[in-house]
């Protein structure tokens, strides 16, 4: 699992690291996504890649190690579609969401020094989405879709605010089917 720097002008590469070294346990989706899914991300300060079941890894802008995070989960995706949600950076805090086939979670962690801020489990399956940070009535709260709902979570404490079903396809071929979407 491999982090890499590229000068976007010459198309060089500037660093390159092992983040870990380890044989997949799962497969990918072979039209829509490969091992190399996951998107890094950056502050300007660090660069962070997340793998998933491999965890999350952080270095300064020159390649150096910052520090690791590993959840102690390993990913069962339906499927094998693969382990590609993307990470958000907002307000010096990490987010990350594992849903999958076992234990789902999603977790926010100091952007600085990798320490878990909150953690809070969900009852999703495999789902592909990237946490969304709206602000709503002054509060700041983390949105997040799956397959069966849309729930979110207190920026603070991580704490379930809301949560809406109807986002699982139906049989209809009625496009508006899913009243959420149409209102």
């Amino acid at each position: 699992f491999e982090v890499m720097a590229i000068d976007r002008r010459s198309g060089k590469v500037v660093w390159q690291r092992t983040a870990t070294t380890a044989v997949p346990h799962e497969g990918y989706h072979r039209m829509y996504g490969s091992f190399a899914s996951n998107s890094p991300a950056t502050d300007g300060q660090r660069v962070y890649a997340f793998f998933g079941s491999r965890g999350l890894y952080c270095y300064d802008m020159d390649g150096k190690p910052m520090w690791q995070k590993d959840f102690g989960v390993q990913m069962r995706m339906k499927l094998s579609f693969g382990e590609g949600a993307a990470i958000v950076l907002h307000d010096g805090r990490f987010l990350a969401v594992f849903d999958h086939e076992g234990d789902s979670f999603v977790a926010m962690l100091d952007a600085a020094t990798g320490t878990e801020i909150w953690q809070t489990p969900r009852t999703e399956a495999s789902s592909w989405s990237s946490p969304l940070v709206i602000e709503h009535g002054g509060t700041r709260q983390v949105v997040v879709t799956a397959s069966t709902k849309v729930e979110a979570y207190d920026f603070t404490s991580g704490k379930l605010v809301w949560e809406v079903g109807g986002s699982a396809p139906t049989r209809s071929r009625n496009p508006c089917s899913m009243a959420m979407w149409c209102m």
